[in-house]
């Protein structure tokens, strides 16, 4: 039954082409149609996921592990402060957590699931449900304003760090882990990672949300400044050395663009985004646009821009023009960039690709249509210029 069905269906289709009967002209007409669309949307800058509107001068953004929600701290002046929730899919303004004069804002978390988000001031650490809204739990902190560290533990367990670097078990309100012991110091904190420095140049890599020592080695002479951890806590970053130490092996590798050396980089450690300067004369300017410009259609255009970077090779990957302030998602997925106007927000899917499956799509609708508005034309030429046929006389 279904094979009759088939066969009919593919017998239909054949008729219908059959019918359209395309001339040479038509076939061509559409080839070239088609291939005029597919350049013109090749040709076009890539467009972002999601835009939030009137986020609030002065925002401060962090991106839940999968991107899909955001909490975006944001001040319109000195005595003015607000949280709000975002969808990160549709860009649309979920919650206002709250707005009022709460002062410093010190440090956010999300949970590991997305579903909680713990939000540190000067004097207290509050926690909401993301899904709706709603604040669960106020907590008295007296550390908020030096220690900005705010995470979970895979259990859910709310971490905060407290004076003497001890990370604190705020629910509970007792001691979790002492983590900095005497003759140590802290250098930096990464994605839920704490590095430590000892005498001898010790060097200690903690698991804030696990409580573990996850890795434990020596690296001597080092400066200890501007220092990022990987995600998988097996490598560090020297920012103002550009280099990259192996903690398994000791191995160093210094980085061939060193002005890569000033920006951060995604936890992923496979993009960098580098805030700049874009204008005309950008080497990163596509031939779209060069071809555009020398047609007069497109008109000078400068502003800021963020220029994403393969890492650590440094080779360029694009351009978002009129934007700033780079932040990546836990998961490296998304990126979210301020807009020149400053009250908006732009969500970008990474990696940042052309959709080929829509430019062919709309390559080949355009030729379609032509070749189907010239079998119509046709049609109605011949219908007009066919001359009707009358019997001859008895």
């Amino acid at each position: 039954m279904q094979l009759d069905n088939m066969g009919h269906l593919m017998h239909r289709l054949r008729s219908f082409l059959s019918a359209l009967r395309p001339t040479r002209l038509a076939v061509l007409f559409g080839v070239l149609i088609g291939l005029g669309v597919g350049f013109w949307c090749w040709g076009q800058p890539p467009r972002p996921r999601a835009v939030l509107e009137n986020v609030g001068l002065g925002s401060q953004v962090h991106l839940a592990p999968d991107g899909r929600s955001l909490a975006i701290w944001s001040g319109e002046d000195f005595s003015h402060y607000s949280l709000a929730l975002w969808n990160g899919q549709t860009g649309e303004k979920k919650f206002d957590l709250y707005k009022g004069h709460w002062g410093r804002f010190c440090g956010l978390g999300f949970s590991a699931d997305g579903k909680m988000v713990a939000c540190r001031f000067y004097d207290q650490i509050c926690l909401w449900d993301v899904d709706k809204g709603l604040q669960r739990a106020t907590y008295h902190d007296q550390d908020g304003v030096d220690y900005p560290e705010v995470v979970f533990s895979p259990a859910g367990k709310l971490l905060v760090m407290r004076e003497k670097n001890v990370l604190w078990d705020v629910a509970a309100n007792r001691l979790e882990k002492k983590l900095v012991l005497d003759g140590e110091r802290v250098i930096t904190n990464g994605d839920h990672s704490l590095l430590v420095v000892g005498k001898g140049e010790l060097v200690k890599i903690w698991d804030l949300a696990n409580t573990v020592l996850c890795r434990e080695c020596r690296i001597p002479n080092h400066p200890w400044q501007r220092v990022s951890i990987s995600p998988d806590r097996a490598f560090l970053f020297s920012h103002n050395e550009g280099v990259i130490y192996e903690l398994a092996t000791g191995k160093t590798r210094e980085i061939e663009k060193q002005e890569l050396s000033r920006v951060p980089l995604a936890p992923d450690w496979k993009t960098v985004a580098v805030q700049g300067h874009w204008s005309s004369g950008s080497r990163s300017e596509s031939w779209w646009g060069m071809f555009t410009k020398w047609l007069g259609i497109q008109g000078e255009d400068q502003g800021p821009c963020v220029t994403l970077h393969a890492f650590p090779t440094g080779e360029e990957i694009c351009v978002l023009k009129n934007c700033t302030a780079p932040v990546f998602s836990p998961d490296s997925r998304t990126l979210a960039v301020a807009g020149s106007d400053g009250i908006s927000l732009q969500l970008w899917d990474l990696p940042i690709r052309k959709p080929i499956g829509k430019i062919l799509g709309l390559a080949t609708l355009a030729a379609a249509a032509t070749l189907l508005t010239f079998n119509i034309l046709g049609r109605f030429r011949r219908r007009r210029i066919k001359t009707p046929v009358t019997p001859l006389p008895q």
